[in-house]
């Protein structure tokens, strides 16, 4: 078990062998780094640019307490990413900016403490939990296999999408999602009695149940949007529906509005 610790930014290349190995540095700029295998730790205090950080197997530990820009985060190996051997991951970033961040296997959690900007936030395998605190703009979460946990504080805003399950899955695992409001943005649920619940308005948003017995719930008005419910027997709950299109699909659905239709 190595240990490293910087007082200022790391650069170049790390390659950390077996054991739980520990790298803490300031920041990151132009860094490849590499965990190896069992419960490896990185963190850093400030930013990461323009770097690779790859935890690989075990249950690993990465911090970025500041922005992580133009990089690449791994939870397990690239080469394996369905490895059983790869652990539950931990993964925090203050804030995403043209990023990607991949849990790989086992029971992740990606959590961005601010927004995340034309990023790819990506689950893996197992059952993960993807968190935005900010906004999610002009990205994409993928939930990925197993029952997945999507929350979004903010909104999703500039075409952003999130797919609970891969396209065409049809694993019927139960996946949720929780945002704070939509302003042009795309939600898919794929298969598997889905929970969506948005706490204000969905502007300009589309919402996609997919397969089996969905749940939507949108606390606000649902204003040039659009919901389908799919297969099964959905539920869809909205308070004000404004020139919008809402169809509960096959089987018997339960459509309700509780204010305006217009």
């Amino acid at each position: 078990a190595d240990t490293v610790m910087l007082g200022g930014s790391l650069g170049g290349t790390i390659y950390m062998s077996d054991g739980a190995d520990s790298v803490a540095a300031e920041d990151a700029r132009d860094a490849s780094l590499l965990g190896g295998t069992e419960n490896d730790s990185f963190n850093f205090s400030g930013a990461v640019r323009d770097s690779s950080l790859v935890g690989g197997f075990g249950a690993d530990t990465v911090g970025v307490t500041g922005f992580l820009r133009g990089s690449t985060i791994f939870g397990g190996s690239p080469a394996a990413g369905g490895s059983a051997l790869d652990g539950s991951d931990t993964i925090s970033v203050g804030s995403a900016s043209a990023s990607a961040i991949y849990g790989n296997s086992g029971a992740d959690s990606i959590l961005v403490g601010g927004s995340a900007t034309a990023s790819t936030l990506v689950g893996g395998s197992d059952n993960d939990l993807v968190s935005v605190a900010g906004d999610l703009s002009a990205g994409e979460i993928l939930g990925g296999s197993g029952v997945d946990s999507v929350i979004i504080t903010g909104s999703l805003l500039g075409a952003a999408t999130v797919r609970l399950d891969a396209s065409g899955s049809t694993e019927e695992a139960a996946d949720s999602i929780t945002i704070g409001n939509i302003s042009s943005g795309v939600v898919y649920g794929e298969s598997g009695a889905d929970s969506f619940n948005i706490s204000s308005d969905a502007r300009k948003g589309s919402i996609y149940g997919g397969a089996q017995n969905d749940l939507v719930t949108i606390g606000g008005s649902l204003s040039s949007g659009l919901v389908e419910g799919g297969d099964g027997a959905d539920t869809i709950n909205v308070a004000d529906l404004i020139k919008s299109t809402v169809t509960g699909g096959a089987d018997a659905d339960l459509v309700s509005a509780s204010g305006v239709v217009s």
